[in-house]
């Protein structure tokens, strides 16, 4: 590795880069971070097994995530019907503690960042029927109606029965203490 990357590595998120991206680097992007890192890095491969080779200037640095002192713990996904790669990132923000934020690319090397705070770190995002989930830290159930409009981002702290009952108009409802398996039994959401 890049002798500044350091020897930590991050919250690993593997994608096969989509045939609508022109001149990728290779078929497979892996993406990490050094927990106190200054930038999401990335590696890329043509075969799983390798030779992966690293992006030495990384997709998204610190002074374009919105976030001071480190970015970290990438989870990236492909949006094929808006021709869109997503990266749910976290980092510490001012006046607050580290907070999930969003970044967007057409090629999965150029990111663009958005300001707002998505919710607490360690998003781990999944689509499910017509909702986003994320899961953050520490276990904190979120949901989006549309999280690819441009909205307010919430936190409200409703519990769970209130949450899943009251309407709400933003982007995020956000439950307490939520476990996988208290959803009754419907098909499971599949990130592969």
């Amino acid at each position: 590795m890049d002798a500044r990357m350091g020897a930590n590595i991050n919250g690993p998120s593997l994608i096969r880069v989509p045939d609508w991206v022109d001149n990728p680097l290779g078929k497979y992007y892996l993406y990490f971070a050094h927990h106190q890192g200054k930038y999401i890095r990335l590696a890329h491969a043509d075969d799983l097994d390798g030779p992966w080779k690293i992006h030495e200037p990384g997709v998204l640095a610190l002074e374009n995530a919105y976030c001071v002192s480190h970015v970290a713990s990438p989870d990236v996904h492909i949006l094929d019907d808006l021709r869109e790669i997503r990266m749910y990132y976290h980092g510490p923000v001012p006046k607050k503690v580290q907070q999930a934020k969003v970044a967007r690319s057409q090629d999965g090397l150029n990111f663009t960042a958005k300001p707002e705070d998505l919710g607490n770190s360690y998003f781990r995002v999944f689509r499910w029927k017509e909702y986003t989930y994320a899961l953050g830290m520490p276990g904190i159930f979120y949901r989006s109606r549309d999280d690819s409009k441009r909205c307010r981002w919430n936190s409200h702290r409703r519990h769970y029965f209130e949450a899943f009952f009251w309407g709400n108009s933003n982007c995020f409802d956000r439950y307490f203490g939520i476990k996988f398996g208290i959803w009754r039994r419907v098909e499971a959401p599949r990130r592969f």
